[in-house]
């Protein structure tokens, strides 16, 4: 979350701090019975197991510490879990970060009422009280840990929707970023009974077990995610560079980036789509790398020996980023950045809807950056003259439904051109 909160969005964290503390109260004299045993083993599980987080694209970590709270949610009880569940908050890279207070709040709230009410649906269902693979407690397992989950995701989902400036879909942030976990929520409801039931009869030094490898395996995860970001972060960097020695186009893949997503989000574009979208628009100039400066900046018409040469460029750039395992999914959106919706684009001559969508937004945002940024050969395009030419190439050059999004959003004032 920004530093920078507005009333709104201040609200909801109150709102889910509140919600959070009352469902508290409630489990605490409805269930009453703390586990000091419990408490200690399974919450140095979770304070380890939370600081070796995986953290997510747009908001929020994965990290096994659910299997843990879970585990003692069904040995210890409700309070005991939540109580622990506090004991996240204690994340060594939020404090590096200095995260703002209100972050604290919300995630506080957020996992009192996540484990509560896991808790009392757990409880309510398991009148027993006892914890066997049978009937009822099988239930309350399934319908406790889908609520934990649903609930923690959720809560999220709306403030990460709440607080971007696009005012993204809650559904679309949620879909994006965590519905994909449902199938590892599954494996750790799973883990959780397993190390609940070995606990039960090993007593502590089961947890140890238990965890261990869940630990390792979470680490790993860790250093693979921590290596994709940064194959990417060299290769945008390697574009800057590029861009930096050229006079004519420094940030222009940030901008074409910035241009692309405003345009993808008048088209609901998912989450997803977006990422990908944006990933190709930071480096669809990457081939350029290979072509001399003599060529990028003739100020003169290119021959065509010296078109083809330029035009290169789209093919070493999709060859780069297909060759590539983290980049190749926006293989084909580089691919496609140069064709024209008449055919008499290049390299491959795709037309109409051949050319993938955002492949076609890509292209206009491209060329928006291009008729408004100085070039060797002319001075940039004023703003109204640029937003003309592409409105009438609708059809031509650009993707009419892409062309009508982006008027859409120049209307509204997405598209400021940088002094």
């Amino acid at each position: 979350m920004a530093q920078k909160i507005s009333g709104r969005l201040l609200a909801y964290i109150l709102s889910v701090f509140l919600a959070g503390l009352g469902i508290f109260l409630y489990v605490y004299q409805a269930y009453p019975g703390i586990s000091i045993e419990g408490a200690i083993a399974f919450g140095l599980l979770v304070l380890v197991t939370d600081n070796l987080a995986v953290m997510l694209p747009k908001a929020g970590a994965v990290s096994v510490a659910g299997s843990i709270l879970m585990a003692c949610l069904f040995v210890n009880g409700p309070v005991t879990a939540s109580l622990i569940s506090i004991l996240q908050l204690l994340h060594v890279a939020d404090f590096k970060n200095r995260e703002p207070w209100y972050k604290y709040l919300f995630n506080g709230g957020q996992f009192l009422l996540a484990v509560g009410i896991g808790g009392i649906i757990f409880k309510t269902i398991n009148r027993s009280g006892a914890f066997a693979l049978q009937g009822e407690v099988v239930l309350a397992v399934v319908l406790s840990s889908l609520a934990y989950f649903v609930i923690n995701t959720g809560l999220t989902a709306i403030a990460v929707s709440a607080s971007t400036p696009e005012r993204t879909s809650a559904i679309h942030t949620w879909l994006y970023n965590y519905a994909w976990l449902f199938p590892f929520h599954i494996l750790v409801s799973i883990v959780a009974v397993g190390i609940a039931l070995l606990y039960l009869r090993f007593g502590s030094v089961s947890l140890l077990f238990s965890t261990l490898p869940l630990i390792l395996t979470q680490y790993i995860w860790l250093l693979t995610l921590r290596e994709r970001k940064a194959v990417l972060d060299n290769i945008i960097n390697m574009v800057r560079i590029m861009e930096a020695k050229d006079v004519y186009t420094p940030g222009h893949s940030r901008r074409v980036a910035q241009y692309a997503e405003k345009i993808g989000r008048e088209l609901r574009l998912n989450e997803f789509e977006i990422d990908n979208l944006k990933n190709a628009a930071y480096l669809h100039d990457v081939g350029k790398i290979q072509i001399d400066l003599s060529v990028l900046n003739n100020e003169e018409q290119l021959s065509s020996e010296a078109r083809k040469i330029f035009q290169s460029h789209v093919t070493v750039s999709a060859e780069i980023t297909g060759s590539i395992t983290y980049t190749k999914p926006i293989s084909d959106i580089i691919w496609g950045h140069h064709e024209r919706y008449d055919g008499q684009g290049y390299p491959r001559g795709l037309k109409g809807d051949e050319i993938p969508i955002l492949a076609a937004i890509l292209s206009v945002a491209d060329s928006f950056d291009a008729m408004t940024t100085k070039r060797p050969y002319r001075d940039p395009f004023p703003f109204e003259k640029a937003v003309q030419e592409i409105e009438l190439n609708s059809g031509k050059m650009y993707h009419p439904a892409v062309v009508e999004a982006f008027l859409k959003s120049a209307q509204k004032g997405n598209f400021l051109v940088e002094e």
